[in-house]
């Protein structure tokens, strides 16, 4: 409970923040504590030598699926709240904290991963708003909107 209200708390800071994705309490949302992994380039090979890779993508769709479930809505805002690697200092924790985060997973990657997760047939989405930024937990934020 308490880390739900800190988090709501930050979304409304950073929706004035960042012009342009507002979180609204007011629509369906899951807020899941996992680490946000982008779609990876699948091969043939993916079928009988699993990389760790495509691992990590498939454990993440699992839990997405099994948390949120199969989504009908066609507009959908996402957070990606990504924790800084832990060989960086305190210091450089502290000063990224609530930062955009420009470095990979590309946006487009985390997206595309997102959405297979949550739709048979993605292709019915018409309006997204994204953005990923560093915070202390990894964390994927999804929110249905109207």
């Amino acid at each position: 409970y308490g880390l739900k209200q800190e988090i709501l708390k930050v979304l409304d800071q950073l929706s004035e923040a960042h012009n342009g994705i507002q979180f609204n309490e007011a629509g369906n949302y899951w807020i899941i504590p996992t680490k946000p992994i982008g779609k990876p380039r699948m091969t043939r090979r993916d079928r009988w030598f699993s990389r760790p890779t495509v691992e990590r993508y498939w454990e993440m769709k699992a839990i997405l699926k099994k948390e949120v479930g199969t989504l009908q809505t066609q507009r959908l805002k996402l957070w990606y709240l990504i924790q800084p690697p832990k060989s960086w200092s305190k210091k450089r924790k502290e000063a990224a904290h609530e930062k955009p985060h420009l470095s990979k997973p590309d946006l487009d990657n985390l997206v595309k991963g997102t959405l297979d997760a949550l739709y048979e047939e993605d292709s019915v989405v018409y309006e997204i708003q994204a953005i990923k930024i560093w915070w202390h937990h990894s964390i994927i934020i999804i929110q249905e909107f109207e």
